[in-house]
């Protein structure tokens, strides 16, 4: 009954366990068949009241009121069982079917209870003829009714049918005996069909279980891919922050010695080893982007941009690395405008073209903007090796480089596109790909098309819409007095070393209880107390740097304090984005971490930091 076909989705015929699940779900759908029969019982009724009428007409009298009455107490008694049972729950309306079942015996047993009275009465062959083409008629009904038992079937047929068949025999005629075989033929066309209707529903439970046991399995495969990619955040996160806490001293110490070696034959020396950082710095940070769009810490300010200022931004950072490569950097002006996010939509269309200039050796890149009724095509077009069909569906995937496989770190991580689907998916701007292998790719973004201010807000949105895609620098004074709370004694150091190049003065402690004294301490010698603190979340002992910072906060009367952490895992920049302070991420450079203790005196506000 179908179940052999069902191997194939892992569900074996002759499995125990299954066969009684299917068998449940087969007993249940029987339950709710059977009570919904019995909801229309009284309908039929209406029948039996016709065969009276008849049988009366045909000289009946005592008989039929007994028999109507009979009929009446059973058929109310039916009903009030259904309805009591269909209160119940799944399980216990099949647990309820056999007692269901048996009411169809008495229902046949006083169908065919009238039988015998109207074959028996004198007159024309109209009465019983009447009688029996109504009897099976309520006997159709019936069949439909028993839910596929052929037990209860048989329990409401058999004695109706066999009376018929037997009162037409007994009246001797050619025509009466072949009349009487009427019956039985009725009876086993009904029988067919219910043993159909048995095989039907008992081959539909068979695809219910089937279907719940594959969205079962489908449901612990999407939780364990969930939990797999947790675990690879996870992972990630903690690596992208063991990797950060001594690049961030070899970052400072770097900056300080490149300083200190101004006007010596070793300062390019220091100058190669900052390059080398910055490169690290750059994949680094690439982690932390993935880290903070799975998080859902980047917000969104979408307003209408000129693509020109884009268009201009992206050909000025790019441009020198097209030339060194030897390639030809063609970005087409364009007077559209979009609406969209400027910061994001900068980082997404520069890994694009990032991605366009690793991959193409000859030839070049175009960057270009069309009109296309209600949108903009934004279009990143290289003549580079193009991809190939089966690297089609994993270019998005995080670490996968198609044409790297000598995994040359010149073409970076792996992550850009990925980061780019991410972009796309925040902004609700389609990504589509079209790519020839050999020929070349094509990236097109599909931005909603916005509508150009009047001239004069024109040129003064034009002037500013790009201005905070790059981290503004300060403009205030620089904090005289430092206080740093790290754990790690190198990147103390180094960020002292650095703070105290720029005439800082900076102290470093390594535990919440050391900075809250130091706090003390310089408030009540009578000088300068700290006018701003450096705070890493990770504390010696399980300390939590971002409660510790908000208590110094709060503590310090006026203290400006940031966040200096290697964190990339995305609940903690949930949490540290709720906390409102400012971060910045390591490795710092010099001059951001310089830049973000400038304090603008007039709001009281430090000038320039990042944002989580």
């Amino acid at each position: 009954m179908g179940g052999d076909g069902l191997d194939t989705l892992g569900l074996p015929a002759a499995d125990p366990a299954r066969q009684a699940r299917v068998e449940a779900r087969v007993r249940e759908r029987q339950a709710d068949q059977v009570l919904a029969y019995l909801r229309r019982l009284p309908y039929s009724y209406a029948g039996f009241v016709l065969v009276a009428v008849i049988g009366y007409r045909h000289g009946l009298r005592l008989s039929l009121p007994c028999w109507l009455a009979a009929l009446a107490v059973v058929t109310f008694l039916r009903c009030r069982q259904g309805r009591r049972i269909e209160r119940l729950g799944p399980s216990a309306r099949a647990a309820a079917l056999p007692v269901l079942l048996r009411g169809f015996l008495a229902g046949g047993l006083l169908n065919g209870a009238i039988l015998p009275f109207v074959f028996m009465a004198p007159g024309d062959d109209f009465a019983p003829l009447a009688v029996s083409a109504i009897l099976i008629l309520v006997l159709s009904v019936g069949a439909d009714g028993v839910a596929g038992s052929t037990r209860a079937f048989a329990s409401l047929s058999l004695p109706p049918t066999l009376l018929m068949s037997l009162g037409w025999f007994l009246r001797g005629t050619p025509i009466d005996v072949l009349i009487g075989f009427g019956p039985w033929l009725a009876y086993f066309l009904l029988l067919a069909g219910v043993r159909d209707r048995a095989r039907t529903l008992h081959a539909l439970m068979e695809m219910v279980d089937a279907n719940l046991h594959l969205s079962n399995v489908a449901r612990e495969e999407r939780d364990r891919a969930r939990e797999l990619s947790a675990a690879k955040t996870r992972f990630l996160a903690a690596a992208s922050h063991d990797l950060r806490q001594p690049l961030h001293a070899i970052s400072l110490f770097g900056a300080a010695l490149e300083h200190e070696l101004g006007g010596h034959p070793a300062q390019a020396n220091a100058r190669r080893l900052m390059g080398a950082v910055r490169t690290l710095d750059s994949s680094l940070d690439a982690m932390l982007d993935i880290s903070q769009l799975d998080a859902g810490v980047v917000r969104t300010e979408l307003r209408p941009l000129p693509l020109q200022g884009l268009l201009e931004r992206v050909f000025d950072l790019f441009e020198p690395r097209a030339n060194q490569r030897e390639l030809e950097l063609r970005v087409r002006s364009s007077p559209l405008w979009v609406r969209s996010d400027a910061q994001l939509l900068q980082r997404l269309l520069g890994n694009l073209v990032d991605n366009a200039l690793k991959y193409t050796e000859r030839g070049g890149v175009v960057v270009r903007a069309r009109p296309r009724g209600d949108a903009v095509w934004l279009e990143v077009r290289d003549t580079g090796i193009g991809i190939a069909e089966q690297h089609r569906a994993r270019v998005f995937d995080e670490f996968y480089q198609a044409g790297n496989v000598g995994r040359d770190r010149s073409r970076g991580l792996g992550v850009g596109l990925s980061i780019v689907q991410r972009i796309a998916a925040l902004l609700a701007h389609p990504l589509v790909l079209r790519t020839r292998e050999g020929r070349g790719t094509c990236f097109r973004l599909v931005l909603p098309a916005a509508e150009a201010p009047p001239m004069k807000a024109s040129a003064a949105a034009a002037a500013q819409s790009w201005q905070t895609v790059l981290p503004p620098l300060g403009q205030g004074e620089l904090a005289r007095r430092v206080l740093v709370l790290d754990d790690d004694a190198d990147a103390r150091a180094a960020m002292v070393e650095v703070l105290r190049a720029f005439g800082v003065q900076a102290a470093s402690v390594d535990t919440e209880a050391a900075a809250l004294a130091a706090l003390r301490e310089a408030r009540g010698e009578g000088g300068a107390p700290f006018e701003a603190a450096l705070c890493d979340w990770r504390l010696r002992d399980g300390e939590d740097g971002l409660a510790a910072a908000q208590r110094l906060r709060a503590a310090g009367g006026g203290l400006h304090v940031l966040m200096v952490t290697g964190e990339t895992d995305p609940l903690r920049l949930q949490a540290l984005q709720a906390s409102g302070l400012p971060v910045l991420f390591k490795p710092v450079e010099a001059r951001h971490l310089v830049s973000a203790l400038v304090i603008d005196r007039a709001s009281g506000r430090s000038a320039a930091v990042a944002s989580a």
